[in-house]
């Protein structure tokens, strides 16, 4: 849970509450770590954590059955956010710009001892220990779901293969840049909910905004400008297009697993199995050659 907080004698503050043993205590400060470095190393819009007044990151409430949870505190990004259906293309292209300078940023980084993240890797997609493993919604899936998935598998660990992992591609990532976790500050533009940054590709850190926005009317003309801006920055590794799909596709089966793993989530509830199948079917033509978004004008 996020809550906004608002103190008296500063800014507006998030306080996060994160729920006992969704994720270990080594991430949620590592994740806390890499903002200070980017605050404090960088010019980039990012929301900066507030130590305890003993130093510490994290601080815990405890709860009248003796259960503690975790919590931090962050310095309110302040701005305007988008939905999918508003973002601009102009927009989209300061988003390519940001990313840019933070996998610039990453490659420089030297994470302190201790530090851990997950890593978004095959493994991190499609193993037993991911995050989007569905668990006990394995079930939802139809064998030729599963087949679905297996062949996207397949292509995503190609790809992966053929990037490698060296520092000029693969280091921390956002992980979840979607118009919701995006802000505009007049020229400036930022990324709030670091949640879910990873050891990563670099290229996978377009795919989400991407993902969100493929249905959407002008979808070209946003992924025009989400490279464009990219590139003003830094250089795409060879075969990036192919690849960029392939990665929304890694997406797509990602959001099936999470869908069926929070099926009683009120964004799904009832419409678990419908919202796969639609899924699923998008994943059928990106197998057999289409290109997502292709189906909605420019």
């Amino acid at each position: 849970m996020v809550y906004r907080v608002t103190r008296p004698d500063g800014p507006r503050c998030a306080l996060r509450i994160h729920r006992t043993g969704h994720k270990a205590i080594a991430w949620i400060e590592s994740e806390l770590t890499w903002l200070e470095a980017i605050r404090r190393e960088t010019d980039l819009l990012a929301p900066r954590p507030i130590r305890t007044l003993g130093g510490d990151l994290l601080s815990w409430a405890r709860l009248p059955d003796g259960e503690a949870l975790p919590c931090a505190l962050l310095e309110w990004v302040e701005g305007t956010a988008c939905t999918p259906g508003t973002i601009q293309p102009e927009q989209v292209r300061q988003v390519g710009v940001y990313l840019a300078r933070l996998h610039e940023f990453s490659r420089g980084y030297v994470p302190p001892p201790g530090f851990e993240r997950p890593a978004l890797d095959a493994d991190g997609f499609f193993g037993e220990g991911s995050s989007y493993h569905a668990g006990e919604g394995e079930r939802l899936f139809t064998e030729e779901q599963r087949a679905v998935f297996g062949a996207v598998e397949g292509r995503v660990r190609a790809v992966m293969a053929g990037l490698g992992r060296g520092r000029d591609v693969f280091g921390l990532i956002h992980a979840d840049v979607i118009p919701q976790n995006v802000v505009f500050q007049g020229e400036m533009v930022g990324a709030v909910d670091f949640d879910e940054c990873s050891w990563g590709y670099y290229l996978y850190d377009l795919a989400p905004m991407l993902w969100m926005l493929r249905a959407e009317v002008g979808y070209g003309a946003c992924r025009a400008a989400l490279i464009e801006g990219y590139e003003t920055v830094s250089r795409l590794p060879e075969g990036w297009s192919e690849a960029l799909e392939t990665f929304m596709a890694a997406r797509q089966v990602a959001s099936c697993r999470w869908i069926a793993r929070h099926r009683e989530d009120a964004y799904v509830q009832g419409r678990a199995v419908e919202i796969i199948a639609a899924r699923v079917e998008e994943l059928r033509r990106y197998l057999d050659g289409a290109v997502f978004g292709e189906r909605r004008g420019t």
